[in-house]
């Protein structure tokens, strides 16, 4: 028997994990509605499951197991194939501006072939289009508790 497809999110959304399975839980619910050309913003302190969310989001496409799912923090982009759609899959956390990002040709990754998904998206907000989803993921500093909310568009003030 196949799992059901799970319930769409209603945004802005706000829940709270207790595991990594929990937040990719969440990312699975996500990546049912995602469509080609999607932009995503992720924005949480080291540690807080971006990683975590992104491996979620990557198995729920359908990326095989087999696929390792690691930030591009030294490469600055992964494409993950093997899913439904292409994942871009960015890593802001060693970039200071948006012309650093321009030089390494984000634009030909973004709205293009798949999604595109950026890590430490508050460093570099103007890469994600004011049609772009955010998702906040922050350590409630109680075991692996996480608070995540989603928006679409800007993310609002203090959201990080």
């Amino acid at each position: 028997m196949k799992n059901p497809s799970p319930r769409p999110l209603t945004l802005p959304f706000v829940t709270t994990t207790r595991s990594e399975r929990g937040t990719a839980g969440v990312a699975r619910r996500l990546a049912a509605q995602l469509a080609l050309g999607d932009v995503i913003g992720l924005v949480g302190d080291l540690g807080a499951g971006k990683t975590a969310f992104v491996r979620g989001l990557a198995r729920a496409l359908g990326v095989p197991s087999s696929v390792k799912i690691t930030s591009p923090t030294f490469t600055v982009v992964n494409t993950i194939d093997g899913g439904r759609l292409r994942i871009h899959h960015f890593d802001l956390y060693r970039l200071g501006d948006e012309d650093e990002l321009e030089a390494i040709g984000y634009r030909d990754f973004v709205g293009t072939d798949g999604v595109a998904l950026f890590e430490w998206a508050d460093r570099v907000p103007s890469a994600i289009p004011a049609s772009g989803i955010w998702v906040v993921i922050e350590d409630s500093g109680v075991g692996n508790q996480r608070r995540i909310s989603i928006t679409a568009g800007r993310p609002r003030a203090g959201a990080s």
